[in-house]
């Protein structure tokens, strides 16, 4: 287990979504849930009968730390959790999502959980190139990639012997628009175009989500 993800200890996590990400958010706390003491709920709002058999298995053979819902609305039980795990594609302005941080619950997505435990990453954006940019970055660097490329940085971070080494991140508006902690020690915006602006709900949104990559920064 890495032990950065100690200061999580005995802490309660809600993953909202059970996608790609919601997934690899899943193994991983599953993974450390035993040392740790954590507590896990999923949210969902498709039907437990519409999963796949495995998953099912999955979150009938770990009552012991989990708990679910499965249903058309995420409930208030999603409050009680310390940290709120979003799939990216749930918009900010949902109210799942402003109920929980009116209640102080702090909202992460999967990738900005994965960069905590990361000792160096790169973290890469923009409208287009991002892929191009990303990929070639973990070529030269022979340095895992993950991120918005279609790879759970959880997922990477979980089968990785990866400790001091680079991590590249492609990161998506959608990833960024949740973020709040993302520090990467290198980032780059390869350009801004409008795009997403429906689910951003302005140009101005879109671009302020490109530039959180800077956000938490230092010198």
């Amino acid at each position: 287990m890495n032990e950065k993800f100690l200061k999580f200890k005995n802490k309660c996590f809600t993953i909202l979504g059970l996608g790609i990400s919601g997934i690899a958010s899943l193994d991983y706390l599953l993974k450390v849930a035993s040392e740790t003491k954590i507590k896990i709920f999923v949210s969902d709002t498709r039907s437990l009968d519409s999963l796949p058999e495995k998953l099912r298995q999955k979150l009938d053979s770990n009552k012991e730390c989990l708990d679910y819902e499965f249903g058309s609305v995420h409930s208030e039980k999603c409050l009680e959790s310390d940290y709120l795990l979003v799939s990216p594609g749930i918009n900010p302005q949902e109210k799942i999502i402003l109920d929980a941080k009116k209640a102080k619950v702090q909202v992460f997505t999967e990738l900005e959980l994965a960069s905590q435990m990361m000792n160096k990453y790169i973290c890469i954006t923009g409208t287009n190139g991002k892929s191009t940019v990303s990929s070639w970055l973990s070529f030269v660097l022979e340095s895992p990639l993950c991120g918005n490329i279609g790879i759970p940085c959880l997922e990477v971070l979980n089968s990785s012997d990866n400790k001091d080494d680079w991590y590249v991140l492609e990161t998506s508006s959608f990833q960024l628009a949740h973020s709040n902690h993302l520090k990467p020690k290198i980032a780059a915006i390869t350009n801004i175009t409008p795009d997403h602006i429906t689910w951003h709900g302005s140009w101005e949104e879109y671009i302020n989500s490109k530039f959180k990559i800077t956000e938490y920064q230092d010198s």
